[in-house]
């Protein structure tokens, strides 16, 4: 039919056509625009950066002192670290592989929902259920971290009182949190993502130094804990 004759032929050469087939003008169709970008670059790059250096980073030096060598830690690390980055990779080319049909129009996949539903629809609310576990057991683990080091820290303080324990840090946590969590766009977190790596590199430079101070007149050799 002339409907399926004109769905079949390239855009460009597309035209729209009466119902005894003859055509009435020519008029190509565009191409089916494109969701645009939400997020700098500058915003994703911090964003990633501190969705991959977490609170994990506190257990580095007991991991590399269990492992027993800095190489073999070193090691291990950028192993794993290619893991992420290779399903990472697979991630996001599974996005510009897959669309979805919004109003007419085709659009890029951007989450987890609407990848899982266009490449398997029976399994996108087992991903959904998955995605949220992890997002859980991820925001446990960090007002566990809070609980176990702010208690000690404050302990270190005269009158510490109450803020010696475990639930006011993590009530406070909790608190200051829970209001980034009804973000509508993960582009929103990039100052908060910053301000964390800061905090992270200032925690670093505080080891290394705290290291230093401690091993002047130290013959330990480094490579081996």
């Amino acid at each position: 039919s002339t409907t399926k004759l004109l769905m079949m032929a390239p855009p460009s050469e597309r035209s729209v056509s009466s119902a005894d087939g003859v055509s009435l003008r020519s008029m190509p169709l565009r191409p089916a625009r494109a969701v645009g970008r939400v997020a700098t670059l500058v915003s994703c790059v911090a964003n990633l950066t501190k969705t991959v250096v977490g609170s994990g980073t506190l257990s580095f030096p007991k991991a590399f002192k269990d492992i027993g060598s800095v190489p073999a830690g070193i090691g291990l690390l950028v192993f794993f670290a290619g893991l992420s980055v290779f399903g990472l990779h697979l991630l996001s080319a599974a996005c510009r592989l897959t669309t979805k049909t919004t109003g007419g129009e085709q659009h890029q996949t951007h989450s987890f929902r609407s990848l899982a539903t266009t490449a398997a629809p029976r399994f996108a609310t087992v991903v959904d259920v998955a995605v949220a576990v992890k997002c859980f057991g991820v925001a446990t683990s960090y007002l566990v971290v809070v609980g176990d080091t702010a208690p000690v820290v404050a302990a270190t303080l005269a009158h510490a009182g109450v803020w010696s324990r475990r639930w006011p840090w993590i009530c406070l946590s909790t608190f200051f949190v829970a209001p980034l969590c009804f973000l509508d766009k993960l582009d929103s977190l990039k100052l908060t993502s910053a301000a964390s790596l800061v905090v992270v590199v200032v925690l670093a430079a505080m080891l290394i130094a705290y290291y230093c101070a401690n091993n002047n007149n130290n013959s330990t050799n480094i490579f081996t804990a």
